[in-house]
């Protein structure tokens, strides 16, 4: 028998049995933008998880150069649980890309599909789900529905020069009324990530991105005023100044005129160098013999500016040779890249003579065919007129035209700079010269319009230019006058030289 005591604390514990009883189980939810969380890190080249990008690598970090090696970024999507009962979407699907929503509705020339990374339900996404995707899902679609997976399917137009924009993460939430992700089922659309909520950046110029930027489209002005003049042991190149928001700085290249690197050479960029705006990157450079996507090109005119040069169709298929009548360097070892690194436009020796360019192929898979019945040559040039001076080489002739860092032989130059002096070359030899532009992700493009070629001079001073003609100022500098009755004109020089300096060196005391 109960106790007096006992008995109405049995029969509220049986009252709130009754209750929740009577409640059932609580209803499901839609999963919503504000449930997921998404963070970007990047790849070590073990394929390990690295740091978070910051805003700065958010903006400037994927340029084309790192698209063409297949770069890729870690995503991880967290999907919190929801705080009373469960969700009702059957599938939570993630995608990469810039406009999804419309690719997934309509398939057409400007409307591909993203690439599909997850395929999942919600429940799924609670541990948080991380998958890597290579850089050029974030600009290239897949062709249609059938195959969207990144593994299988082929990206549209890969790493084009002339795609630029943001992209990231979507998520679609699927409601069950459809086959598939539609458009209007779609909660994240690229731009919502942890990265640019809580990384913190000093540089002014990292910020305004929710999304990640990819930019393969290096500056586009033209500039003008190039010239050199040579110097002892040094050669100047100057131009004219550019008010271009896309130039973030300058390098100039050099080489002897048998297209080899000088003053040591530089080193390429490391692959998990940080974008710094000081810096320009190509795919032979940033990842030599491993360039995943090559550009695709096509060049179906003919070009004749009226000179000696005269370039013929070149098509998009099959191995590309070098260039007809005229000979072309060779490959050299490399020891910043490795061996077997060709500075020159062929892969063996010096060859010469005509060639029709259906031979020989070129690094990274570049498919391309056709003929160049032109010939080169350096000094001049003919355009609707007449170059002279120290420029006139064709920039694609020049082994420069790679933008090997090999041939790297100046400090990065501000986007204000017009000039560059390189040191350290041998008086009487001849080099050339060129100069490279690049924008603040590191897509380089060469400015000057043509080689410029240049000869460092010996320079002598005052006292060098007395003794070269005929010990004019004597033996004792400024305190000895030599007299020489027989020669009145070297007294009349000397005199003259003696008034100069002295009109100087007053002018100087003020």
């Amino acid at each position: 028998m109960l106790s007096s005591s006992t008995t109405p604390r049995l029969l509220a514990a049986l009252a709130g049995l009754g209750t929740l009883a009577l409640a059932g189980p609580a209803a499901a939810v839609p999963v919503t933008s504000t449930d997921l969380q998404i963070t970007y890190r990047f790849v070590e080249d073990d394929g390990s998880s690295g740091t978070e990008l910051l805003q700065n690598d958010l903006n400037f970090y994927v340029n084309q150069a790192r698209c063409q090696c297949g770069e890729q970024i870690e995503a991880r999507i967290f999907l919190s649980a929801p705080s009373d009962g469960m969700y009702d979407n059957d599938f939570v699907r993630t995608f990469v890309g810039t406009q999804c929503d419309a690719g997934q509705d309509s398939v057409g020339a400007m409307t591909r599909p993203c690439a599909k990374l997850i395929d999942a339900q919600p429940n799924d996404y609670n541990d948080t789900i991380t998958t890597t995707f290579d850089t050029v899902w974030l600009s290239s679609r897949v062709p249609d529905l059938t195959d969207q997976s990144p593994e299988s399917a082929s990206p549209i137009d890969p790493c084009g020069g002339n795609q630029s924009g943001e992209a990231g993460i979507w998520v679609c939430a699927e409601d069950g009324s459809q086959t598939d992700c539609q458009g209007s089922e779609f909660i994240i659309q690229g731009t919502q990530n942890q990265n640019g909520t809580n990384s913190t950046q000093a540089d002014p110029n990292a910020s305004g991105s929710g999304g990640i930027v990819f930019d393969y489209q290096p500056p586009q002005d033209t500039l003008t005023g190039f010239d050199s003049s040579p110097g002892d042991g040094a050669v100047v190149i100057r131009w004219d100044r550019s008010n271009s928001a896309q130039i973030n700085g300058y390098r100039v290249l050099c080489a002897d005129l048998a297209g080899n690197p000088v003053l040591g050479g530089a080193s390429a960029p490391p692959r998990s160098a940080a974008t710094d705006g000081t810096l320009y990157y190509t795919a032979e450079n940033l990842c030599p013999g491993e360039v995943k996507y090559v550009v695709e090109t096509t060049d179906t005119g003919s070009e004749d500016d009226g000179g000696s040069e005269t370039t013929g169709d070149e098509g998009t298929t099959g191995d590309e040779g070098t260039t007809g009548d005229r000979s072309s360097t060779g490959a050299q070892l490399d020891p910043l890249i490795g061996d077997g690194w060709g500075y020159g436009e062929s892969a063996g020796g010096t060859t010469g003579g005509t060639d029709d360019g259906t031979g020989g192929s070129t690094t990274g898979g570049a498919t391309s065919s056709g003929t160049d019945s032109g010939s080169s040559t350096g000094g001049s040039t003919t355009d609707g007129g007449t170059t002279t001076g120290s420029s006139g080489g064709s920039v694609a002739d020049s082994p420069l035209s790679s933008l090997d860092w090999a041939y790297v032989c100046s400090d990065h130059i501000s986007a204000t700079g017009t000039e560059a002096r390189v040191d350290g070359l041998q008086n009487g030899t001849e080099y050339q010269f060129i100069v490279v532009a690049y924008d603040r992700a590191g897509n380089p493009v060469i400015v000057s319009p043509e080689v410029m070629f240049e000869t460092p001079e010996q320079t002598t001073d005052f006292w060098e230019q007395c003794e070269a003609q005929g010990d004019l100022c004597g033996t004792g500098g400024f305190c000895h006058c030599r007299s020489d009755d027989s020669n009145p004109a070297a007294w009349l020089g000397t005199g003259l030289l003696l008034f100069v300096m002295a009109g100087l060196r007053r002018r100087g005391n003020r």
